[in-house]
């Protein structure tokens, strides 16, 4: 985990466990219990963005050549996220016009590539989704924790 990710990590940690149970009203600990989950989505999204970038890069190239296309240079000037995006979203504008293409022919090998890149879109949104923290193993620390200040 990259020191941003761990940050962001525990600060979503600290708010909903620590923060949150001392809060008055339940209005606002669940206001802080959301913003402390959504800072550990986006620590685990932060994480892991160049690594799902690279690989749809990998995966679009493999479709697209499949399907005819010249995907021409797709190195980045750099690893920075913004380098990465940006061939990211080139090759998959190029995708979405071959996947309007092929839609409207009949042959066995249009259909069979289709399906593959509604397989890539598909999968690309499944690992896009951030993982639920478990909330059982949070409730009981916060009952741990309150246990051992006597309250």
């Amino acid at each position: 985990m990259s020191d941003i990710a761990m940050i962001l990590d525990r600060l979503g940690k600290k708010l909903s466990i620590d923060v949150s149970p001392h809060l008055e009203g339940h209005y606002a600990g669940g206001h802080v219990i959301m913003a402390g989950l959504l800072t550990m989505m986006a620590s685990e999204q932060f994480d892991g963005l160049v690594d799902r970038l690279l690989a749809d890069i990998g995966d679009m190239r493999t479709l697209l050549i499949d399907g005819g296309v010249d995907v021409g240079d797709t190195r980045t000037r750099s690893f920075k996220v913004s380098a990465v995006q940006e061939v990211h979203n080139r090759l998959s504008a190029e995708l979405i016009t071959l996947q309007e293409r092929i839609e409207l022919l009949d042959d066995p090998a249009s259909r069979a590539l289709n399906a593959r890149i509604w397989r890539y879109f598909s999968e690309g949104a499944e690992a896009r989704m951030p993982t639920m923290p478990d909330f059982a193993d949070a409730r009981a620390e916060v009952l741990a924790e309150l246990e051992q200040a006597g309250e």
